[in-house]
């Protein structure tokens, strides 16, 4: 990203314009449901379609599957019948139980379900997806361009996830979601929760891109602020759920020097207090392999 960063700004261009040029100014992302009690999965769904957000991202998986069908059933009351309702098992059923779970979550007008089953089997996947009617994002089976050949090969997903974190970076994000627009399929861009930074970089790929047609993954609506000067941190950084495409040079965005120093002090002094981990993780998932 550094690299592309300094190309950019040698030759006064855009990212966006060295990769072929935009398709597109703004980025479209979903708004992350982080929360599990249906009360407050409905008023973030409700709050999102407020912040101009289109669709809304919740993940799914319970022990019980009736937990499920209530929280969708609340995401949906709650964000109204114009918004789409993408949800996530990340590998959690088994073929037989993604199938009788997701044909009753589709009354709720799903936009897509994300990995119901492992993505180590593709068979699986495209047995699953051969049983329903709502379109089939592939995420854990397409980390890499390899990976997203083999699905396109198995017939095992409508949509595939990509991300230059997981896959050696920019270039190799557009080659990834080239491989899929030969396919005829459309991409979305995965967030590993990266800080305005990446997300200008991911922004600067998307653009110049044209089979991004669906809303991406981004946590910059869950993020208080950010370490750039007013780009990708907070809901109110998004219009209508997109994010401006920079303009500027290279990937677009400046740091801000007085949010960096706060945050590297914070690191410095309290880092694991804000690290990403649970102790009763273990002891709360379900062992591999999933039912």
């Amino acid at each position: 990203m550094a690299c592309w960063d300094i190309v950019g700004k040698v030759c006064g261009q855009p990212v966006s314009n060295l990769l072929g040029g935009r398709f597109r100014d703004r980025v479209e992302s979903f708004y992350y449901v982080a929360r599990s009690d249906p009360a407050e999965v409905a008023a973030e769904g409700a709050l999102a379609m407020k912040s101009g957000f289109t669709t809304c991202y919740l993940k799914v998986g319970a022990g019980e599957p009736s937990a499920d069908i209530e929280r969708v059933e609340s995401l949906r009351d709650g964000a109204g019948p114009d918004a789409r309702l993408r949800i996530d098992a990340n590998e959690a059923w088994s073929p037989g139980e993604a199938v009788r779970i997701i044909r009753d979550l589709q009354r709720f007008d799903l936009e897509l379900i994300e990995q119901p089953v492992s993505g180590r089997v593709l068979d699986e996947m495209a047995y699953v997806r051969s049983r329903i009617d709502v379109p089939l994002l592939a995420n854990e089976a397409s980390w890499t361009r390899h990976d997203q050949l083999a699905v396109i090969r198995a017939g095992a997903a409508d949509v595939l996830s990509v991300d230059n974190q997981m896959d050696g970076g920019l270039l190799n994000l557009k080659r990834s979601a080239g491989i899929c627009e030969a396919a005829g399929l459309t991409v979305v861009k995965h967030s590993l929760g990266e800080l305005g930074v990446a997300l200008a970089a991911a922004v600067q790929v998307i653009a110049s891109t044209p089979n991004f047609r669906y809303a991406n993954q981004a946590y910059g609506a869950l993020l208080s602020e950010d370490v750039t000067v007013g780009f990708g941190g907070g809901v109110d950084s998004y219009v209508d759920g997109c994010v401006r495409v920079p303009e500027e040079p290279g990937l677009g965005v400046r740091l801000d020097p007085e949010h960096v120093e706060r945050y590297a002090e914070l690191n410095r002094t309290d880092g694991a207090a804000f690290a990403f981990h649970d102790p009763n993780a273990l002891s709360a998932s379900h062992a591999l392999p999933k039912r």
